[in-house]
């Protein structure tokens, strides 16, 4: 039980720094896409904060544990290549 709120507590910290991610995009490197980036990650933390008491086996936060560090690398990886 408590792996899976570790679980959850880090793919929520992924989620919002790739939305805070999103916005230096738009901010910094002048990219609109910046935007799309930074709604559907803010979308997506909203929704597992809603959701959390609701579902939560640990394969789920699992899953989106690997979701979001994935994507977290991956907003790293066009940072650093602009």
């Amino acid at each position: 039980m408590v792996i899976e709120y570790i679980l959850f507590s880090l793919a929520l910290a992924f989620q919002i720094a790739v939305a805070v991610a999103g916005l230096t995009f738009v901010f910094v490197k002048g990219k609109r896409y910046g935007w799309f980036i930074t709604v559907a990650f803010a979308i997506w933390a909203i929704y597992d904060l809603v959701t959390f008491n609701v579902t939560g086996d640990y394969l789920t936060r699992s899953l989106n544990f690997v979701a979001a560090l994935s994507v977290l690398w991956a907003i790293r990886g066009i940072y650093i290549e602009q």
